[in-house]
Parts: structure tokens; C-alpha cells; sequence
């Protein structure tokens, strides 16, 4: 029996190499994590029962397999794991036939000439002969019982012979019934599979035998041996793993690979404890939901690629996208468009028997934007153009209708909610002018699905405003909502993305490449309103004077929440930096050797005094966004 490579020991010392994202783990490596599977598959090996473990790529099939075949080892059973990658598919039936034979003596150490044997018997078939060598030289060579483990079975399903192989492994099972020493022998099957792909010839009868092993998720309490790689602080290390857990559902790779990068910033000289959880959000856009994570990640890179190059990829695009609104939609293990669905991985069954999107990230990634984009794309290479009259006369007669209905906004504004005031003044003008507008605050409705109300609009709109200020560069909405932006901006030239400078920050370099339009002086917002219309309409509809904003007011906020933020973000000495980068007068007052709170309090009374905190808050988002997002929610204005 051939293992994966043993772990060194200094991955189990609290470090990122710990985890192991890609890959069989070794048997005893310690970030291995014991499932149900773990029980289920050796109790029912020892009991004589076939199995298969048919889940989707990089659920840990291969490292179950591993560990299972370990156990059972000292269990007296002697185990061979068979990885048909290693034979190959470019090879003809009697190869793949022979490269089981050498797999199955060299892991039972059997004495026969297995060569000589297959041409001793070439009067035969292969299948005949596969099953005659289990049976007349492995079972009678061997008193122990056998256990073959199968792996990546889904090499198999364009091979010509496939049917007659796993119809061979149900005939052994069922020759079980009158032959004693059969019941010796029991197989394994794993891979990317259903139970209906193994045999497709519908006049065969299908395989129908063995038991299912369910291998699903981690679950949060399942997860805990992980937190050992995270950070020798057990407290820490609790609040990071719940935050990964929340994005990757448990899902065994995208856990491990998560872990792994949160790992190397917890020992990195950027570890800051003020960060946590905050820091695991940014780290998983940069991993998996920024363009280049999203590309280059091999587990999206499978689910991506298992949906589009399906051969009923439209309508497994339309179930997905139901499943996605929270329609309700019952499992069917018959049906093989919910089949191949699961077996991508982008959907799990509840324990309700309904369907519904497997983590969050792959929610985030396979959104409504590509979900779009594929059906678009899918969607001209197989559907035929209409050519009907009708057709023909809409597309002569009416092309100026056709293109305003490809939109159902003209306007989306994208904002931080301490900008809603701002927000207000764009909308008015907005529409007066005729805009139809969309933005979140007065479009989304009590009990709406906030991110996919957002992701509807946004793909239905012609314009997208971002207002440009540190909270909002800071915002976690902010950054999904930009991300979606330019990704509908690459596939629907149209589309276009105006930045408005609402407030000096640091602008990010995607959005730096794109022209702004200036708001940073309200003594200018008549004249910015103004260039920013004729951008968007006919100057036939503009009003001939943009209205003028409201009177400015100082905002004010809770300054308990802002005292927690400020203690919770900074340490004396960062404290004094930022006073003296934003607000010199009172740089003299935070004397060395002052304690924090007492710092804290010093800003809480500048500001309390000013009657604004909104330009304390534009600094906080600047220099520390991670804490600052963290506390944004709680930020709300204090009315009067």
C-alpha cells in the first residue's frame, strides 16, 4: 500500500506549513480532521460492505482513503489503493487491466508472475481475467480480508470499456452470495462521480450496490485542532477560525488553504491583534474573491470548469441561480442536473433535503454577475438567432429601444452610509433630470436580500457612481460592490464607472486609472453636479442650475463607540502619530508616558469640543480600515 509522504515534524509546531491545502494528508499528520467518514467507512469495510465516497474535487477523499487504509492495516486487512490517474487513460484494455494486477501484488506482496499469468490466460477477456486473478490468485495466495481502494474514478467515464469494469466489480459482489471466500474481498470506489455515471448503458442493469459515504463539511467544533497552527494565543486563534469558518463553510481545501494565509500573517511582523477578525475578510479577497484569486485558485478554477463545460451548462446555470435567490428547491437524487450541481461542489443538500449554496465564497465568486456573463456567453454559442419577420423588423425598426431596455437604471450609486447626506444631493439632482436611479438606502426593502438586491442592480445598470472617502474605501460593501463593478465593466463595454471625490483618501490603483470628478469642496459642488450631469444626460434635460446642497452640519456620533474604536486600534505610541498627522493642535498634549485612555480622552474632547467627528473618523479609516470596518455598523449619527 503506497501513502503520501510523512509530514515533517516541525508542521505540527504552530506554523503555516500546519496545514496542508492541496494533496492527500498522511495519516497521522496533525492538521488532519476526523469526520463521520472517519467511522463510517472503516466500520463498514470491517463488515464486509462495498463502498463508494462520490463527492465533489478536494473534499479529502484521497486523505480519508489513506487513513482508513492505515486503520484497517492494523485491523488485519490487508488494503490496495489503486489511483487510476497513475495508469492513465491514453492506454488500451488490456493496460489498464495489467496496471491493476501490478498494483494489487505489489501491495498484497504476492509471489505470481502476474505478466505470465495475464498471457498464460489471454483465451480469455480482460474483464474475465481481472475477476479471475482477484479470485484465483489473490484470495487463494492471502487469508486475510481485502480491501481495494479505487480512487479518482471519474477518469474512467470516457473510457470504452468503463462499463464492463464497474459491472465486473458489481458482478464480484454479487457472486459474494454463494462464494465464501469472496466475502473476503470488498471494494472501494472514490472520485468525482455519481452512482448513475459509473455504468451508462441503460440496458445494462446500472450500479446499484454498496453503501454511500457521506463526506461533507468540517463542522465549527470538528475545526478546533486547526486553531494550533493559528497563533499560540487560544483566544485569538478562536476568533480567527470562527471568522475563516464563516466564509469557507468548512469546505476541507478552502479551509486549509485559509488557515494557511491567515497563519503566515499571525507570524508575521504585520500581526496586530486589534485586527482580529477584520483581517481574515481581507485575506480571503485576496485568496479567492480578487480577480487574480478568482482565476488562479485551483478549487474555483474545478467548480468554474465542472459548470461550464457540462453539456447542459444553461440550464444547470439557471438551477444554480435559483438555488442562489433562496428559492425553494428540494433535492432529487434522480435528477442529474442537481446530480452534476453537487457534484461541482457550488451547492450542498440541508438536513431539510433542500438545496442551498455551499460557503460564502463560492457564493461571492459564482454570483449573479457570472452567472450573467456565462448564461450570455453560453447563450450565444448555442442558441440559434431568431430570423422570423417580426425579428428582422425589430432589429431594423427599433435598435435605439433595444439598447435602453438592456438596462433597468441608468444611475447606481455606490456609498458609505456616513456619505447618505451627500448621497441625498446627488440623488435629487439625479433624478430630477431623469434618471432612473438606483441606491440602496431607499431601493431595498424591509426583509430584501441585501447582496443580491445590490448584485441585481448593479447588473441592470448603465452608470456606476462611486463616492470616493475613506469610509467608504474602508467599507466591506464598498469593496464587493467596486470588485462588481469593474468586473461588469470588462464584460459589457457600456457599462461605465464614474469615481466622485467626496473626500482626500488614498485612491486604490484600479480606480486611479479612471477620471473623477471632484466634490471634495462644497463651494464646488454646484459646478461638479454639473460637469457630472452632462456625463450622464443630454444637456436638453439638465436643469439649468443644479440645486444647491444643504446647509453643512457638523455630525456627531457616539462617542462611546468612537472611544472603543480608538482604544481598540491604537497603541500610545500610534496615537501620538496620528495626532500629529491629522490633528496638530493637540499633538502636544499626548506627552510621552501618558497611558492610552487618557490619550483617548484627549481626542474624545477635541472632537467633543469641534462638534464634528467625521474628520477623526476620515483618519481612523485611512490608517487602520480593518478596526474601522469592524465598527462601522455601530457608527450610526446621533440626530440633533
Amino acid at each position: 500500500m503506497k501513502a503520501p509522504p510523512k509530514t515533517p515534524e516541525s508542521k505540527a509546531k504552530g506554523t503555516p506549513e500546519f496545514y496542508v491545502p492541496g494533496g492527500a494528508l498522511n495519516p497521522d499528520a496533525p492538521s488532519y480532521i476526523r469526520r463521520a467518514a472517519d467511522e463510517e467507512l472503516p466500520r463498514a469495510i470491517l463488515a464486509g460492505e462495498y463502498c463508494y465516497v462520490l463527492t465533489p474535487r478536494q473534499m479529502g477523499k484521497s486523505s480519508l482513503m489513506y487513513r482508513t487504509a492505515d486503520a484497517l492495516t492494523r485491523e488485519h486487512v490487508l488494503c490496495v489503493t489503486i489511483d487510476l490517474t497513475g495508469i492513465g487513460t491514453t492506454v488500451t484494455e488490456e493496460q489498464w487491466y495489467l496496471g491493476h494486477l501490478l498494483r494489487i501484488r505489489k501491495d498484497l506482496k504476492l509471489g505470481v508472475d502476474y505478466l505470465a499469468w495475464w498471457h498464460a490466460n489471454d483465451h480469455l477477456g480482460a474483464v474475465q481475467r481481472f475477476g479471475l486473478f482477484l479470485t484465483d490468485v489473490a484470495l487463494r495466495e492471502v487469508g486475510d480480508p481485502i480491501a481495494i481502494f479505487i480512487d479518482e474514478i471519474d477518469t474512467t467515464l470516457n473510457l470504452a470499456w468503463s462499463d464492463d469494469y464497474f459491472a465486473a466489480i458489481r458482478s464480484l459482489n454479487i457472486q459474494r452470495a454463494n462464494d465464501p471466500v469472496l466475502r473476503r474481498l470488498r471494494f472501494v470506489l472514490l472520485g468525482v462521480a455519481s452512482p448513475s455515471d459509473l455504468i451508462k448503458d441503460a440496458s445494462r442493469t446500472p450500479f446499484n450496490i454498496g453503501r454511500r459515504i457521506a463526506l461533507g463539511d468540517f463542522a465549527l467544533d470538528e475545526m478546533a485542532p486547526l486553531k494550533a497552527g493559528l497563533t499560540t494565543d487560544p483566544g485569538i486563534a478562536d476568533r480567527l477560525m470562527k471568522a475563516i469558518a464563516r466564509w469557507t463553510g468548512g469546505h476541507p481545501f478552502l479551509t486549509q488553504t485559509a488557515c494557511r494565509r491567515v497563519a503566515e500573517w499571525a507570524h508575521s511582523p504585520k500581526f496586530r491583534p486589534s485586527e482580529v477578525p477584520a483581517i481574515v475578510d481581507d485575506l480571503i479577497r485576496e485568496l479567492f474573491i480578487s480577480e487574480s484569486g478568482r482565476n488562479k485558485d485551483p478549487n474555483l478554477q474545478f467548480v468554474r470548469d465542472r459548470i461550464l463545460e457540462h453539456p447542459r451548462a444553461v440550464p444547470l446555470l439557471g438551477l444554480y441561480r435559483q438555488i442562489r435567490r433562496g428559492e425553494t428547491i428540494t433535492d432529487d437524487e434522480l435528477d442529474p442536473l442537481r446530480a452534476a450541481l453537487k457534484l461541482s461542489g457550488l451547492i450542498v443538500t440541508t438536513d431539510g433535503g433542500l438545496l442551498e449554496v455551499r460557503n460564502r465564497i463560492y457564493s461571492t465568486v459564482f454570483d449573479d454577475v457570472w452567472i450573467n456573463a456565462s448564461l450570455e456567453r453560453k447563450g450565444a454559442a448555442s442558441e440559434p438567432k431568431k430570423t422570423g419577420i417580426k425579428e428582422v423588423l425589430s432589429r431594423i425598426v427599433s435598435p435605439f429601444v433595444a439598447e435602453r431596455q438592456k438596462f433597468d437604471y441608468d444611475v447606481f450609486v455606490s456609498y458609505s452610509h456616513r456619505d447618505g447626506g451627500f448621497a441625498e444631493y446627488l440623488l435629487q439632482n439625479l433624478e430630477s433630470s431623469g434618471l432612473k436611479c438606483f441606491a440602496a438606502s431607499k431601493d431595498i426593502g424591509p426583509g430584501a436580500s441585501w447582496i443580491e438586491s445590490i448584485e441585481s442592480a448593479l447588473t441592470q445598470s448603465r452608470n456606476i457612481l462611486a463616492v470616493l472617502s475613506p469610509g467608504y474605501l474602508a467599507s466591506d460593501f464598498a469593496a464587493r460592490e467596486l470588485d462588481l463593478a469593474f468586473r461588469l465593466r470588462s464584460d459589457r463595454s457600456e457599462v461605465r464607472l464614474i469615481p466622485l471625490l467626496l473626500r482626500d483618501t488614498e485612491i486604490p490603483p484600479n480606480l486611479m486609472r479612471l477620471h473623477y470628478i471632484d466634490f471634495r469642496r462644497r463651494s464646488i459642488w454646484g459646478k461638479s453636479m454639473k460637469s457630472l450631469l452632462e456625463t450622464l444626460v443630454p444637456k436638453s434635460k439638465i436643469q439649468s442650475t443644479p440645486s444647491a446642497p444643504a446647509p453643512a452640519t457638523a455630525e456627531r456620533y457616539n462617542s462611546a463607540v468612537v472611544r472603543e474604536l480608538l482604544e481598540t486600534a491604537f497603541d500610545e505610541e500610534d496615537l501620538a502619530a496620528l495626532a500629529y498627522d491629522y490633528f496638530r493642535p493637540i499633538y502636544p498634549q499626548m506627552r510621552a508616558g501618558k497611558q492610552k485612555k487618557a490619550m483617548v480622552q484627549e481626542i474624545i474632547e477635541y472632537f467633543d469640543q469641534n462638534g464634528n467627528y467625521d474628520e477623526l473618523l476620515d483618519a481612523i479609516a485611512q490608517k487602520r480600515p480593518r478596526e474601522y470596518r469592524s465598527f462601522a455598523p455601530r457608527l450610526e449619527k446621533l440626530a440633533g
